[in-house]
């Protein structure tokens, strides 16, 4: 997916929603996106209210309100002590793993911004492919410069299609980040009910493409809990995605390799990786078919093991180290009469042939034709030395200059085993080839739904465990600034405001507690904080923008 090819249905979207918006009668109504509430009314009549200005749209409803109020007023009675006891430890294990959770995300912060200091050793350059004969070659500058992605070691690495992403990834990931956000929400009304907060709305907007869920309370209402117990309810929501991360990965753990072999799928990680899709840009597309297994990368086997459960990408994402362990026997005096000018430093000769360098003393050097010799699956040519090799012919191996690649696929339109030969960056590879693990046993099986639904799992954990952390900095506009603010409040409570009984949820005044002295000491740790957390967020987007930049 291309940019072009996102920013089309994008624009279609957009232009219905505002046909449907001048249709529904409110093109008139833009004079403000945020909410009007009447005093002290609440509304159980399901009205939905729809704003729109620009880019961003937003719907907001009371329909839930009689929801949520039930569940309120059931948490209130005096039958349902033990549930409200049950819910308050578990917001209250949400307190402690929200100030966790800030520790954490501050020092993943200066982690990351340490990292990103660090000058890039590793550079990318790529250049315009072309296809001689059955090789798939790069032009050889960039074959030589492309050594993998800059390797910043960065513990935080943002999500930017096009980038660190695949752009065919962005409904994936706008699906996982509202039902994450849904599931954030959901964490505020369930602990709001706890603490006797009703909601005034709950609804979702959209600002350009990016969704977002959220649930009101009454400003006026929630300053009257006590700090303790607002904390709980601001933690609520990073928890909820804490919890949901968890469930993922429980699911991960345990359901995966179940669920798809009964619905059909047969895994092929013993034999290699399944080819699922190719770029049709890529000069791959006719050698590298769907369904076709590819067993081996050069002499690396692709099959799974407790060491390496990723061999594919570990193979095609690390720098380039020539990865064949064995030669090939080739002819002495064919090789001896060859051509030595594609092994010269020389840029601007463009040739179907490749260096070859043999494993003789001294070495020797010569231009082949790499097809031939590099595709050939006949086990006997293969060489770890000139012993290995019968009379008249030596062992010899590509230069790893030509950044040669070996493909050894099965499967397939052909179930015999071949070799498809690359020259260029192997990161490329990466890029533009899909593979998976699960094979179809029926034709009428999509062949690309464990991959999707693979990689829609792990945005759904990439997505919450973010929600989670990100949510708990102190910096305008999160929850991280209202919580930090509550728990350094609560820590200056008298000591008999620390328990608490949930039916009076302690209306105590927040002014009312410590003395000016500790609130002043709180005003100021709080300041410091906050300060500290947006700098360390600003000097990592500046950072993070220069590296993109230098590669």
């Amino acid at each position: 997916m291309s940019l072009v090819s996102f920013a089309f249905p994008l624009s279609v979207f957009w232009l219905i929603i505002y046909v449907l918006h001048r249709i529904l009668g409110q093109g008139n109504h833009h004079e403000s996106i945020l909410p009007s509430y009447r005093r002290g009314l609440r509304s159980h009549a399901g009205i939905c209210h729809f704003t729109i200005r620009f880019l961003h749209a937003r719907i907001e409803t009371s329909r839930w309100n009689a929801a949520h109020d039930k569940l309120l007023t059931r948490l209130k009675r005096k039958d349902e002590s033990r549930s409200r006891a049950w819910l308050e430890r578990i917001y209250t294990l949400g307190y402690v793993s929200g100030v966790i959770g800030m520790v954490v995300a501050l020092g993943l912060l200066g982690w990351t911004a340490w990292t990103l200091m660090k000058p890039p050793s590793i550079h990318t350059i790529t250049g315009v492919s072309k296809t001689v004969g059955k090789l798939m070659k790069r032009n050889d500058v960039s074959a030589r410069l492309a050594y993998g992605e800059p390797a910043l070691e960065s513990p935080i690495t943002p999500i930017l299609p096009g980038v660190t992403v695949p752009m065919n990834h962005i409904p994936a990931i706008l699906v996982a980040l509202f039902l994450s956000q849904v599931v954030h929400e959901l964490g505020h009304a369930v602990a709001g009910a706890l603490y006797g907060i009703p909601i005034l709305t709950s609804g979702v907007s959209i600002t350009v493409c990016l969704p977002a869920a959220f649930v009101s309370f009454s400003s006026a209402t929630l300053d009257t809990l006590r700090p303790s117990a607002k904390s709980r309810v601001i933690a609520a929501g990073p928890f909820h995605n804490l919890l949901f991360w968890c469930f993922w990965a429980l699911a991960g753990y345990l359901g995966s390799g179940v669920f798809f072999a009964l619905l059909g799928y047969k895994d092929v990680s013993s034999i290699g990786r399944v080819v699922l899709n190719v770029d049709e840009a890529s000069p791959l597309v006719g050698y590298l078919v769907g369904g076709a297994i590819i067993t081996k990368l050069n002499d690396q086997s692709m099959v799974s093991s407790l060491a390496n459960s990723d061999p594919w990408g570990s193979f095609l994402k690390s720098p380039p180290d020539g990865g064949v362990d064995l030669g090939w026997c080739v002819d002495a005096k064919e090789f001896g009469s060859s051509s030595k000018e594609c092994c010269l430093p020389d840029e601007t000769l463009s040739t179907a042939l490749s260096c070859f360098v043999a494993n003789t003393t001294p070495n020797q050097i010569g231009c082949l034709d790499p097809i031939p010799v590099l595709t050939s699956t006949d086990a006997t040519l293969r060489c770890a030395s000139e012993n290995d090799c019968k009379g008249g012919h030596v062992c010899l191996r590509p230069s790893e200059r030509e950044g040669l690649l070996r493909l050894t696929v099965t499967g397939g339109e052909e179930k015999h085993e071949n070799v498809v030969l690359w020259s260029g960056p192997r990161r490329e590879i990466w890029d533009e080839v899909m593979v998976g693990r699960w094979l179809p046993r029926f034709a009428f099986l999509p062949i690309s739904l464990p991959s999707w639904a693979n990689i829609f799992w792990e945005y759904m954990m990439m997505v919450n465990l973010s929600l989670f952390l990100f949510n708990l900095v102190p910096i305008g506009g999160l929850d991280g600034t209202h919580f930090l603010r509550s728990v350094l409040a609560s820590l200056t409570e008298d000591s008999k405001h620390e328990t608490y009984d949930l039916e009076a949820m302690g209306r105590a005044e927040v002014e009312g507690a410590g003395g000016n002295g500790e609130g002043t000491w709180c005003r100021v740790l709080e300041k410091g904080i906050s300060g500290g957390a947006g700098l360390l967020v600003a000097v990592n987007i500046v950072l993070a923008v220069f590296a993109l930049i230098r590669t």
